[in-house]
């Protein structure tokens, strides 16, 4: 199941409120709401839209990683194989953490990028990316992401990332 929480203005119109709801879906139908007060009774801090979504088909994450060669003709992606040494340690021998920081990082990080671990202890990943900017950038928010993920069970994270067949390196 997917939330997600928007915060409006209570002064927009329920007309605009319907713009942002298929905006944010990507979606052209309409849809049903249920308005409500939130707050307790005599006391209302706001009113909750509850979008009735059941008429849609469940929702699936789009995948960033394509298989190699699979680039959209003409749209300018690339997909690059990224081998990642994931190295996870515990912040001092007191604490324990390790094993589920990196299943987190396993499960909820290197997931969407397709990641397959090599016998050599590296993890391949696919990455989809249009320019060597947007590639730079997405690698510094994966290490970083997966260093704040370390950083929740008390651990710390020394990965290091190579674009495969080159010396460039994160």
């Amino acid at each position: 199941m997917i939330i997600r929480v928007v915060s409006v203005s209570d002064r927009m119109e329920l007309a605009e409120i319907h713009d942002i709801f298929r905006t944010i879906l990507g979606w052209s139908g309409d849809l049903v709401y249920i308005i409500g007060q939130t707050g307790p009774p005599g006391n209302y801090s706001g009113y909750g839209i509850l979008a009735n979504l059941s008429c849609l088909a469940p929702y699936e994450k789009p995948n960033p990683a394509r298989p190699s060669g699979q680039a959209e003709a003409g749209s300018g992606i690339k997909t690059a194989t990224i081998l990642l040494w994931l190295r996870v340690e515990n912040n001092s021998k007191f604490v324990r953490g390790k094993k589920r920081a990196k299943e987190s990082i396993e499960r909820y990080l290197l997931k969407a990028y397709a990641a397959k671990l090599r016998p050599s202890g590296q993890y391949a990943l696919k990455i989809s990316y249009r320019s060597d900017a947007a590639l730079d950038e997405a690698m510094d928010e994966l290490l970083s992401d997966i260093a704040r993920e370390a950083d929740l069970r008390n651990c710390f994270s020394e990965s290091e990332a190579c674009l495969e067949g080159t010396d460039r390196s994160w």
